[in-house]
C-alpha cells in the first residue's frame, strides 16, 4: 500500500489542545480471485434487475468440458489468484481531537473520526474457496466491483473524562473515570435466498438484490408462499415487501438500483464504561510504595437498564430478504420470487460474551502494586 498522513496540532492556551489528522491509503497491489472452471454465463435474466445467469435449471454452473467426452476431471472449483488489474481499493480517515489538562484533578479528551474503506476482496478467510464463494455480488463472483469494506468504520466518537480526589496530603486518592464510545454499526448487504446467478449453486445466498420501485415491484412475478401453515398470495407478499422497503432507511433511498455490498448498516451503538480506582501511597524504609484497588464496569449503562448499551449482530454480514424461487423455464429467464414476512429487524442484539463485542455489562476487580 501507499499511505500518507498529515496532522496539525494547535495549542489554544489554558491547557486546551486541538489536533486534526488525515490518513490516506491506496492499494498498490491487491488480490483478485477468479473461478476458471466455469463456462461463461448463458445469458441475462429478463425483467427488472437483469443480471448474468450461468445455468437456469438450478443444478449449478456448467464446468468446462476439458476432455473429448465432454467430462471435466475437476468436480470442484479451480481458482486463479492474481493481482487485481482494475481499479484498486483505498481508504481514508479524518480525526478531530480536543484535549484539556486541568490543575484540579480533572482530565478531558474527546475525538471524532470519520473513515471510509473501499476494497475488492479483503482476503480474510482461511480457504481460497471461501475468499471467492462468500463475496456478495450482482453478476457473479467473477465480476466483482469495488465496494465498501467489511472493516469500514464510518463514524466513531471517543470521549474520556476523569476526576482525581486527593486526601491525607495526597497519600490517598480516588479516581473516577468515564469513557464513552459511539460507533456506526457494522456494514451489511441485502441478498437473495437462493442464487439467480447460479455461479456456485442454486442454494447460495450471496447475490445482491435489486431494490424495485413500487411500479417495478408490481411487475415482478411472485408465487404463493406457505409459511407455518399460512398461505400468502403473490399480492400479499408484494404488499408486505413494499412496506418493509418503505420502512428501511437504506432500501427506501436506493429504489430502482441494485443493493450495494455493505451498503446498509447496523444501528449506531453507544457504550459508556466506568472505572473507580482507590490509590494508597505508603513510605517504608525511606521508599515510596503505591497500592491501587480498581473496579471497572464495562458497558455501565447496560447495568442500569437492560435496554441500554446494546450492540447488534447479523450473521455473515448479509440478510436474505427475498427468496429467488426459479426461472419460468430454461427458455424463459423471467425470475419468480417469494417473500417471507418476519417481525422485527434483520439483525438482533449481540449475545456474545466477548468483552469487546458483548451487549451485556461486565465488571472486573483489579489490584496493582507499584514500587
Amino acid at each position: 500500500v501507499f499511505r500518507t498522513s498529515l496532522a496539525v496540532e494547535k495549542r489554544l492556551g489554558d491547557g486546551w489542545t486541538l489536533t486534526t489528522e488525515v490518513i490516506f491509503t491506496k492499494n498498490i497491489w491487491e488480490i483478485e480471485y477468479l473461478n476458471v472452471n466455469l463456462l461463461p454465463p448463458v445469458g441475462k435474466s429478463l425483467g427488472v434487475g437483469s443480471r448474468n445467469v450461468y445455468n437456469p435449471n438450478g443444478s449449478g454452473p456448467t464446468k468446462i468440458p476439458l476432455r473429448s467426452s465432454g467430462a471435466n476431471p475437476y468436480p470442484g472449483n479451480v481458482y486463479l489468484l492474481q493481482n487485481n488489474q482494475g481499479r484498486r481499493g483505498y481508504s481514508y480517515s479524518l480525526t478531530l481531537s480536543i484535549d484539556k489538562a486541568f490543575r484540579n484533578g480533572f482530565a478531558l479528551n474527546a475525538n471524532y473520526t470519520y473513515g471510509n474503506s473501499i476494497s475488492l476482496n479483503e482476503g480474510t478467510s482461511s480457504q481460497n474457496n471461501s475468499q471467492w464463494r462468500y463475496m456478495e455480488s450482482v453478476n457473479g463472483r467473477n465480476f466483482l466491483d469495488l465496494s465498501t469494506s467489511d472493516f469500514d468504520i464510518a463514524h466513531r466518537i471517543n470521549a474520556f473524562i476523569s476526576k482525581q480526589f486527593d486526601y491525607s496530603r495526597k497519600n490517598i486518592s480516588t479516581i473516577v473515570s468515564l469513557v464513552y464510545i459511539g460507533q456506526s454499526g457494522n456494514p451489511y448487504s441485502y441478498v437473495y435466498r437462493n442464487s439467480p446467478v447460479n455461479d456456485q449453486s442454486s442454494s447460495e445466498s450471496n447475490d445482491l438484490i435489486y431494490v424495485p420501485t413500487t411500479a417495478e415491484l408490481g411487475s415482478m412475478t411472485f408465487v404463493p408462499n406457505t409459511v407455518n401453515g399460512v398461505i400468502y398470495t403473490p399480492q400479499q407478499q408484494k404488499d408486505l415487501l413494499e412496506a418493509f422497503i418503505q420502512g428501511d432507511k437504506y432500501l427506501s433511498k436506493n429504489r430502482g438500483k441494485f443493493s450495494e455490498r455493505n451498503g446498509a448498516r447496523l444501528p449506531f451503538t453507544h457504550i459508556i464504561d466506568l472505572k473507580i480506582e482507590q490509590k494508597f501511597n505508603v513510605k517504608f524504609n525511606g521508599k515510596r510504595y503505591s497500592f491501587a484497588l480498581s473496579y471497572d464496569i464495562f458497558n455501565f449503562t447496560n447495568m442500569l437498564n437492560k435496554d441500554w448499551g446494546r450492540t447488534y449482530f447479523l450473521a455473515n454480514d448479509n440478510f436474505p430478504l427475498i427468496t429467488f424461487n426459479n426461472y419460468t423455464s430454461t427458455g424463459n429467464l423471467t425470475p419468480t420470487y417469494k417473500y417471507t414476512p418476519f417481525s422485527g429487524k434483520p439483525y438482533g442484539v449481540n449475545t456474545s460474551l466477548n468483552p469487546g463485542y458483548t451487549a451485556r455489562w461486565i465488571s472486573q476487580l483489579g489490584l496493582r502494586f507499584s514500587f
